[in-house]
């Protein structure tokens, strides 16, 4: 069996690797942080069976962003079709779980701070058998957002996100390829399903809720 890691710290992904090695004694574990990581080197690999990839969103201003972790797991998952793909975020942001569960589709979704050895074992061995697993906390995470359907819509969420970020409507338009009048619509609509009067309390009120 064959373990491809992708996390910014090396001493996460030496510890995924003790427990993964002490596990699966046979298996081949390669590790690299994101900024290490590339096409070119993931398609030198003949297999991979496992991706344990970090799904993280950087601040505005530093070299990476959410795209980064997206981008990763795309490239992963086209070059190696077969393989499992283990997410593990330290993100407990409600919509940002949703994003990734949604987009990507994840065999295995961990919240870190749900992670222990056994839960860690536990997603390889159910997910190398064609079931999926799910950390509590990203299963509650995922149940709160369906009571809310406006939030479900990629846009919205991606609109949200942006907003929290600091960015402007002006910004999040030519972020997002749409016009100003398109966002400032879907924001209004999410004002009136938190019943609030400025996209500055939307922001605070979905903080407040954990959705951001």
């Amino acid at each position: 069996m064959n373990f491809y890691i992708i996390d910014d710290h090396p001493i996460v992904r030496e510890g995924y690797s003790i427990v993964l090695q002490i596990m699966y004694p046979e298996a081949t574990i390669m590790t690299s942080s994101l900024k290490e990581y590339s096409l070119a080197k993931l398609e030198k690999c003949e297999r991979i069976d496992f991706f344990i990839i970090s799904y993280k969103l950087q601040k505005r201003d530093t070299q990476y962003s959410l795209e980064d972790s997206l981008k990763v797991v795309r490239e992963s998952k086209k070059v190696f079709p077969l393989s499992k793909l283990v997410l593990i975020t330290a993100h407990e942001e409600m919509l940002l779980l949703y994003h990734a569960h949604k987009c990507l589709k994840p065999d295995a979704f961990l919240l870190k701070n749900d992670i222990t050895k056994e839960v860690l074992v536990q997603s390889i061995a159910e997910t190398s058998i064609g079931g999926s697993f799910y950390s509590e906390s990203i299963i509650e995470s995922l149940k709160q957002v369906a009571k809310k359907k406006i939030l479900q819509e990629d846009y919205n969420i991606h609109i949200l996100i942006l907003l929290s970020q600091g960015y402007k409507i002006r910004e999040i338009s030519e972020i997002m390829s749409v016009s100003d009048g398109m966002v400032q619509k879907r924001i209004i609509a999410m004002k009136e399903e938190f019943k609030l009067q400025e996209s500055r309390g939307l922001v605070r009120e979905a903080r407040l809720f954990g959705f951001i």
